[in-house]
Formats: C-alpha cells, structure tokens, sequence
C-alpha cells in the first residue's frame, strides 16, 4: 500500500500543493509577523528605585494616536553638560539603560530613556525600523527642548536604535552629537542576514516578497529607512561604534556605516572581541572613558 502510494502522481499532487500553500501562509502571515510586529520586552532590567536619580515619566501621543513613554533622568551634578536621547535595540526597552543614566547623570548629564513604539510600555501594534520612530523621537525633542529646557542634546543608539538614530541625525539639528553602536545599513540586508543566520541558506527572492509584504503590513517604505543613505546628511560629531566579533550585524556594516558619514568629526571604534550584545562589558573602563571623552569634547 506504501509502496503504491509513493508511484501515485495524485498523492504527489496533494503533497506538492499543501507544501506551496504552507510556504505561502508562512510568507504572506508568519515572516512579516516576525519582522515588524510589537515585541515583548525582555525581563530581567533593574529598576529605577534601585538608583539614585531624580527621573521624571513622559507620556507623549504621536501622530498616529499611540501613547509613547519615556523617562526624563536629572543630571547629579550643579553643572548640566547636557542631555542625552538614549535609544534601545529591538526587543529591549528604556529601563535597559537605567545604570548608563546613572552614569551620566554622575558624569553631569541629564537623560531621556525612550520606549520605542511597539515595545516597552509605549503603544504600537508594528515596528517601522525609523519611518514612525523618528516622528516620534521628534515629539521627545519638543518636550526636552520646550519644557525641560534641554540643550546640547546627543543620542545614544544600539543596533535598531542605532539606525533610528542616525536617521534622527540626519533629520534634526537639534541633535548636536551621537554615540551610535552595532547598527545596520539597510533593512534589505539585515533581514536578509537574519534570515540566513535562522535557516542556514539564503532566501533570495523569497526574503525580498516577505519584506514587500512587510512593508505592507505595517505601511511604511523601505526606501525612507536606510541608514547608510542617512550617514550621507550626518554632519554632527559622532562616534560609531562595533564589536569585532558581532555575528548578528557584521562589522563591516559599521564600516560602511562610517565612511558615508558626511562628518568631518567622526570616529570609528572597534571593541575587540565583543559580540552585538556585549559592547559595554567587553569595553569595559576603557571604552566609558572614550565615551566620556567624546561627550564633553564632541
């Protein structure tokens, strides 16, 4: 019966099509799902009571009519050097950075920790990769300037909020400087990367229908989230920043990332043996000095 079954061009038939339909359900559904929908956030990040800062919560409403949420964090200082946007990864949220606040507000800094929509406590169903979050970020940058008064304002991104950030740059002058780490230089090529890392083999045109059908999805272009093009208007001081051993986003991402800049006042720091989570711990002592350098000179 097994055997007749394998020489039967009915069964074969079936097989096929169910295989089709299957591979377009996890297409058209499932892969642009895993690209832009809203992540729940990792657990497991201190708290800010754990910590001497005076904070104060932000609650914006963007365009789109979703609540955003940040924390505002005093400098410790009699002395503001300024203030820093610090912009999270995918999956992560602000209170990721709560000891870095700590840190800056030792070192006279205030800070504006920032849940990216989609994540954290902020509202969003999807995740634009910069077409929303700049907007956003721009709401945060009225409240800082308009009433906290905030100048000499920088940004410090990690891999999405990296892009984010550069995007930012490149969009508002507000933005004196940046610290940017481990970030990407077009959406294209990091699905594309993760695709590969997930399955072993490349996707090609495959990866190429789920990104159209991404965008789709969460109804913004591609074409308007590409940081590399982005470096191009960043004419700020900024220090871009990536681990040698990153196996998520190549270094050589970075690289490029760094020769598009249109600053004059750029720096490219490798971090030795460090992968794309560990940047701060692998850096240790010496990359807080470098950071802190650059923030009281950028």
């Amino acid at each position: 019966m097994i055997w007749k079954r394998l020489f039967n061009w009915k069964f074969w038939r079936w097989v096929l099509l169910s295989f089709v339909l299957l591979l377009f359900i996890f297409l058209h559904f499932l892969a642009p799902s895993l690209i832009v929908s809203k992540r729940a956030s990792r657990t497991g990040y201190p708290s800010v009571t754990d910590y001497s800062l005076n904070v104060d919560t932000l609650i914006l409403e963007s365009h789109d009519g979703h609540k955003l949420y940040g924390l505002w964090c005093d400098a410790n200082t009699p002395e503001v050097q300024g203030t820093i946007l610090m912009i999270h990864g995918i999956g992560s949220c602000k209170d990721h950075f709560i000891p870095k606040a700590q840190w800056l507000a030792n070192n006279g800094f205030n800070s504006v920790l920032v849940d990216l929509r989609g994540h954290g406590m902020s509202e969003g169903e999807y995740i634009t990769y910069g077409f929303n979050e700049v907007p956003d970020l721009k709401l945060f940058l009225d409240c800082m300037t308009l009433h906290h008064h905030a100048n000499n304002i920088g940004v410090w991104g990690q891999s999405l909020g990296g892009a984010i950030g550069l995007q930012l740059m490149a969009a508002d002058d507000r933005v004196k400087f940046g610290i940017i780490e481990s970030t990407y230089c077009t959406f294209d090529e990091v699905v594309h990367d993760y695709s590969y890392r997930m399955f072993g083999v490349p996707l090609g045109w495959l990866n190429d229908y789920v990104i159209w059908r991404a965008q789709s999805v969460a109804q913004f272009d591609k074409t308007n989230i590409n940081p590399e093009e982005a470096c191009k208007k960043v004419h700020q001081p900024i220090l871009l920043v990536h681990g040698t051993a990153d196996d998520r986003i190549d270094i050589t991402y970075g690289k490029r990332n760094f020769n598009a800049l249109a600053s004059e006042n750029k720096e490219f720091v490798q971090i030795e043996g460090a992968n794309h989570v560990n940047v701060w711990e692998v850096g240790g002592e010496t990359y807080n000095k470098k950071c802190l350098e650059f923030l009281n000179n950028p």
